[in-house]
């Protein structure tokens, strides 16, 4: 919980340790296991959504993030810049380690939609090593639904 700005210091940006020994061993024994039945398949990520308010309100509460908006609208910002950074720094690392998987197909997205596409992957991908712009990815700040479009663009678009 973020009981007061002092509490933003507190949060770290997390970092990805992907033990590739250990993937490859969880994904033989479910193919020796699975795989005259079913297609046993090793993705990465596949799902890249980022909701920097919804994540804020989870740790500060919907109620009390309406107040801050107008109370205390310093610590929003610098909640939402933290995030960014901090999820910048996990798609920069997803890159790093080749984690993301293709999702131009079944793959199921944001609100409901799946991600078939003839447009993805962008024209010069690389086979196997997917690039953001290769793949879907959503942004929604629902929890903004009772303010101005210019607090709107304040506090969430351009951070998103």
């Amino acid at each position: 919980m973020i009981n007061e700005a002092s509490d933003l210091e507190k949060l770290k940006i997390p970092q990805i340790i992907y033990d590739e020994k250990s993937t490859i061993a969880d994904f033989e024994e479910a193919n020796d296991l699975f795989g005259d039945i079913l297609d046993v398949r090793l993705n990465g990520i596949n799902y890249i959504s980022f909701h920097f308010m919804s994540s804020y309100c989870h740790l500060r509460g919907l109620e009390q993030m309406m107040y801050d908006l107008y109370d205390n609208p310093d610590m929003v910002h610098n909640a939402m810049r933290f995030f960014k950074v901090g999820y910048d720094s996990l798609i920069d690392q997803c890159l790093a380690q080749n984690l993301f998987s293709y999702n131009n197909d079944d793959t199921y997205h944001s609100s409901g939609g799946i991600g078939y596409s003839y447009e993805l992957a962008h024209k010069d991908f690389i086979a196997g090593k997917p690039r953001t712009c290769d793949l879907w990815a959503s942004a929604e700040s629902q929890e903004m639904v009772q303010v101005s479009t210019d607090m709107h663009e304040e506090f969430v678009m351009q951070y998103e």
